[in-house]
């Protein structure tokens, strides 16, 4: 024979429904190690943001100062430094140190080759240096015949 037991009002009280007090406990310290771990990764995240647009706007500023040196003519170009002055005036030379060099060709008609590097002053500064080249080539002034 079988005995069939009824559950009374009282045994259904005691089923555990929900999260105990341990649970809880347990719960809030696993998110506070997450949120420790997290949270410096965040910062160290914002602070390569920085970084990489500090860098591109380094990289963008010599690229601008490149197409700058297009616009001087064969006679200006000859003197470098004054060049380098001109642009030294377009830049923050408080932070950034701007360096012109100037490649003679190596045959009569070739494109005359100018590096630039701009570089931060600061050594504390993360930024690389940007170095970029181009060259110049002029049409010779045809000569009037006298």
């Amino acid at each position: 024979m079988k005995y069939f037991y009824s559950t009374t009002c009282s045994q259904k009280r005691n089923r555990r429904d929900g999260f105990g007090v341990t649970e809880m406990i347990i719960a809030m310290l696993l998110l506070g190690m997450m949120v420790s771990y997290f949270v410096p990764l965040f910062r160290q995240l914002g602070t390569m943001q920085r970084r990489i647009e500090k860098q591109t706007l380094l990289q963008q500023t010599a690229a601008n100062l490149i197409e700058e040196l297009h616009t001087f003519s064969a006679k200006q170009i000859e003197d470098i430094d004054a060049i380098s002055k001109t642009l030294k005036k377009q830049i923050d030379t408080e932070k950034y140190n701007l360096i012109l060099q100037k490649h003679p060709p190596i045959k009569t008609g070739q494109p005359l080759r100018v590096d630039l590097e701009l570089r931060p002053v600061h050594q504390k500064e993360t930024l690389t240096a940007v170095k970029l080249s181009t060259w110049l080539s002029f049409t010779p002034v045809a000569k009037e015949a006298s």
